[in-house]
């Protein structure tokens, strides 16, 4: 072989061993992600974007970038308190296991100091750096020569020593106990030059102004007292928590004071006045510690709850929350620079964090999957939702947002209830118990044990005195709803109660079981006083009217019977031809909102005989599990199967929450919120033209280059705008519509499975039956119907692909024609002789329809789904590299430079920034340079310049 084809091959063996090496590295790299080790995920990134430029390396930089997690250390044993050094380049933590770690911030590399006799509860360092102070449990207070790593004993408390603080010069230092003191000692002799006595109990929060002038001291006794330590003058107090002290802080002017307590809150006082100044509301439990940025502006909080929170001081605005120990976080530290933050807790790490990174979507998605339990807050400000996910949430009526996620319950979530002052809520669950949150913060107040297995059904009483819980164990139980003292047992269903109704007076309590009957207790005595026979099969809903003088009970037997309350007679029934799940009364007791297996709502008017059907709220893509209205009658709630909460306006039947269209140039949104801008500092707009009045009341629209709109009414009506001139060009009935889409000469729409094409001049062409998807891409339009996807420029049919059945969307990409279909799954079909057709799967799909696609930079693809999940997928072999979830079917898809636009049909909307994509290699591998300053060698972080020769040096 002559010697230049051997070098050939050697080149080659040494490319697909650097390609191989590289590809390890991503995926080394994604699994120390997944697993939430981001120093070792961004060490391995480096080293494989160093080698290799792909669209996933882009794709977990884009997350790392994003994420606040720099690293987190296990220390194997609780952590109690974490500072940083003077010098920023490592923080100390004092743990339970006796030990004192220093840990290096760039590698996580860790030194160990060992000597105290017992639990390392506090650490500071001295101003310069070269001295470091704990204390532990026995009281012992240690100072620790951290170039020799030797220590002595200051001195010691008579029990355990909670908090040291150093003084500014270095010589002073201070120090709180259980034994209810502060000392100040000498740190040169070990004397004790002052004890400070004043509190009651414990002492467990200390503080220094950055000045020295003022101490303050917290505890057990509830009080913040601040000491002037210039003179011999008596403590300031300050009164307000409703539990213990746990942190303390000064700002640096040294004009306020933040206190941690376990009533969890922060209150911010200011020092001039003596009064709170504000109080910080959020933590779901005990407020442990808290900190001043070092410029003053925020103000960092650390809980039980598992998270660290950070406040915006001028508003007391939560900006976001940190999210990532597995148990309470107790030390909590900012760098001298505020852009990092150090915590430790009781899960035995030590976390640093940036926080300079983006903030993730600060507001909640939806929930995952089906929703069954809905109700409104009695000011029907607020809906709470319960579903398969395991989580309750609770949304804002007015925006469709959701407020809180209430995570606790380890089984399906079968119906939620507001108390009457809608201060609380309840919830049934899979998991054999009903739980009560606080409805302001979304804290756990109480969990109720009792029932031997699922519970299905919570009602409160209307006084709120009593919680009423059913269960699969056949019973109903009576709780105490402030102390949660389970009353009393009400038996007599034969099989599983499913739902409850309390009477408008709350002394009757109806509930409906799976052995076909009603029954109706009463509730001072625990008297069974009847049981309503007739359905055929299990009874789902049950409600009483507004008046108490009927029952309503739904059945999947598709019937909704009307009872005779006092009697048990029979008075009326409604067949509407489908199963009938829950069901509500109107205020005005003579309609009653019914839930059907359809994927429809429907109201009758009870009042005639027989019964009225007024009216359909139609919207859902599967069964509607339960329908409630509000207490002013305007408004119904509904939950489905297909994983959405739907708000609609009762009287039209229109939906509240909804987002018609996304209009593109400048990009902005329109939903029951108003006109949104999605470009940053873009106006508000405002809505004067006709078309945009139109627009607002719009089921479905669709826009063309700010030319055309086609306009789907909720009367069946479509209208073809020319936007220009502001007038309509053509209106026209068309009913089943699923689809609409502005095209320069007319509107395509998908409506009864035929697509249509309606022209400028009013003809109506019927492009194709059996259709089940159509797109506007490239000039062209495209239609899926059966196997087969057509293409048509203007009307003009032009080429034929080979689809499949089930298309759902679809879309050119790459040189792909890439489908979409009803199970979730996307495909790729060649657009070019000779290409053959894709043999990847798009790994972790969804089994939900593919509603939209879009071609994206770099090879990628973007699809949204009807369950709310958006992601981003690599053509070239089908790698998932980002995803994010909105709440409501994805209706809408933009991209406009470097910025992705989504927005669902309920209004929920968010845009990506796909900038990484677009950016020079050398421009992000500099930057990977400069953020990660270690590659991963031999199972370790290791501090590396960049690699001599590399090709991006010399930029």
């Amino acid at each position: 072989m002559p010697w230049q084809e051997i070098l050939a091959a050697l080149n080659a063996g040494r490319e697909q061993a650097r390609r191989r090496w590289a590809e390890a590295q991503r995926e080394a790299s994604h699994a120390a992600l997944l697993r939430g080790d981001p120093l070792e995920a961004r060490a391995r990134l480096r080293g494989s974007l160093e080698s290799e430029d792909s669209p996933l390396g882009r794709a977990l930089w884009w997350r790392l970038s994003r994420d606040p997690a720099l690293w987190r250390k296990e220390l194997g044993a609780i952590t109690y308190d974490v500072v940083f050094s003077p010098d920023g380049h490592s923080v100390a933590a004092g743990c339970q296991d006796r030990a004192i770690y220093l840990v290096d911030l760039r590698t996580a590399a860790v030194r160990v100091l060992r000597g105290h006799d017992d639990q390392v509860f506090t650490v500071a360092f001295s101003p310069d750096g070269r001295a470091l102070a704990s204390g532990s449990w026995s009281g012992q207070v240690r100072i620790w020569d951290l170039a020799t790593s030797s220590s002595r004993v200051l001195g010691s408390h008579r029990s355990a020593t909670w908090r040291i603080v150093f003084g500014r010069d270095g010589r002073t230092l201070y120090s709180c106990s259980n034994d209810r003191t502060i000392r100040v000692w000498d740190v040169a002799s070990g004397s004790v030059k002052r004890t400070l006595r004043g509190h009651t109990e414990a002492v467990r929060a200390l503080a220094l102004s950055a000045d020295g002038r003022r101490l303050a001291s917290g505890g057990l006794d509830r009080e913040v007292l601040v000491w002037e330590l210039e003179g011999e003058r008596p403590p300031t107090r300050l009164s307000g928590h409703g539990d213990r002290l746990n942190g303390l802080a000064f700002s640096p002017d040294g004009k306020l004071l933040a206190s941690a307590s376990w009533d969890r809150t922060v209150r911010v006082w200011d020092l001039a006045t003596r009064r709170t100044k504000r109080e910080l509301a959020g933590h779901l439990a005990g407020v442990f510690n808290v900190s001043f940025s070092p410029d003053g502006k925020r103000l960092a909080s650390s809980s039980m709850d598992e998270t660290v929170r950070i406040w915006e001081l001028a508003t007391g605005s939560e900006q976001r929350v940190l999210r990532g120990h597995a148990d309470g976080v107790w030390g909590l530290a900012f760098s001298a620079d505020g852009q990092r933050l150090a915590t430790s807790g009781l899960d035995r790490t030590v976390r640093l964090w940036n926080l300079e990174a983006s903030a993730e979507r600060s507001t909640p998605s939806g929930h995952s999957s089906a929703v069954f339990g809905v109700a409104f807050s009695p000011d029907g400000r607020q809906v709470a939702s319960g579903g398969y996910d395991k989580t309750v949430r609770v949304w804002e009526v007015a925006s469709g947002r959701v407020e809180h996620v209430l995570a606790g319950h380890t089984g399906v979530i079968y119906n939620v209830a507001f108390s009457p002052d809608g201060r609380r809520i309840a919830s049934a669950s899979a998991d054999k118990t009903v739980r009560i949150w606080d409805a302001a913060s979304g804290g756990e107040l109480r969990v109720l044990v009792g029932h031997l297995n699922s519970v299905s059904s919570v009602a409160f009483s209307p006084d709120g005195k009593l919680l009423a819980s059913a269960g699969w164990d056949r019973v109903v139980r009576l709780w105490d709803a402030e102390s949660g003292v389970e009353r009393r047992v009400l038996r007599g269903h034969g099989d599983r109660v499913i739902e409850l109704s309390f009477s408008p007076d709350g002394s009757l309590l109806a509930a409906s079981g799976t052995d076909k009957t009603l029954r109706l207790w009463q509730v001072e005595s625990g008297a069974l006083l009847r049981s309503f026979q007739g359905h055929a099969e299990m009874v789902y809903g049950v409600a009483f009217s507004p008046d108490g003088k009927l029952l309503a009970s739904g059945s999947p037997e598709m019937a909704v019977r009307l009872w005779d309350a006092a009697t048990g007679a029979e008075v009326a029934s409604i067949r509407p031809g489908t199963r009938v799940y829950w069901l509500d009364f109107h205020p005005d007791g003579k309609r009653l909102a019914v839930a059907l297996s359809d994927g429809t709502a429907r109201v009758w008017d009870i009042s005639r005989r027989p019964p009225a059907l007024l009216r359909t709220l139609r919207g859902h893509a599967a069964e509607v599990n339960h329908v409630r209205i509000s207490k002013d009658g305007r408004l119904a709630v509904t939950t489905s199967d297909d994983g959405t909460v739907r708000l609609w306006e009762l009287e039209s039947g229109r939906p509240y929450w909804r987002s018609p269209v996304l209009l593109a140039d400048p990009p902005r949104i329109v939903s029951h919120r108003g006109w949104t801008p999605l470009s940053a500092g873009a106006p508000t707009p405002v809505a004067a033209r006709a078309w945009e009045k139109a627009v607002e009341q719009a089921r479905l629209a669709s826009e063309l280059a700010g030319t055309r709109l086609c306009l789907h009414g909720h009367e069946e009506l479509l209208e073809l705008w020319d936007l220009r001139s502001d007038r309509v060009l053509l209106r026209r009935k068309l009913e089943g519509i699923r689809r609409v889409l502005a095209l320069p000469a007319g509107c395509a729409v998908l409506a009864n499975r035929e697509a249509h094409l309606l022209t400028d001049g009013g003809e109506d062409r019927v492009l194709a039956k059996d259709a089940s998807a159509i797109a506007w891409d490239r000039g062209q339009l495209l239609v899926a119907s059966g196997r087969e996807v057509r293409t048509f420029s203007g009307e003009r049919e032009g080429r034929r692909f080979r689809g499949d059945v089930g298309v759902s969307a679809l879309g050119y990409a790459n040189g792909w024609l890439a489908l979409g279909f009803e199970n979730g799954n996307i495909e790729l079909v060649p657009t070019s002789p000779g290409r053959a057709r894709s043999v990847f799967s798009f790994e972790d799909v969804p089994s939900s329809p593919v509603v939209r696609l879009l071609e994206g930079p770099m090879g990628t693809l973007v699809a949204g789904f009807a369950n709310g999940l958006l992601g981003i997928w690599s053509l070239e072999n089908g790698t998932r590299l980002e995803q994010a979830r909105l709440s409501g079917p994805v209706a809408h898809l933009l991209l406009r430079g470097d910025r992705l636009h989504a927005a669902t049909e309920l209004g929920d909307h968010l845009t990506l920034d796909l900038g990484v994509f677009r950016r020079s290699y050398c421009d992000l591998v500099q930057e990977l340079w400069r953020r990660v300053p270690v590659v991963w060698e031999g199972g370790l972080p290791v501090l590396r310049p960049p690699p001599a020769g590399h090709r991006c040096l010399a930029r």
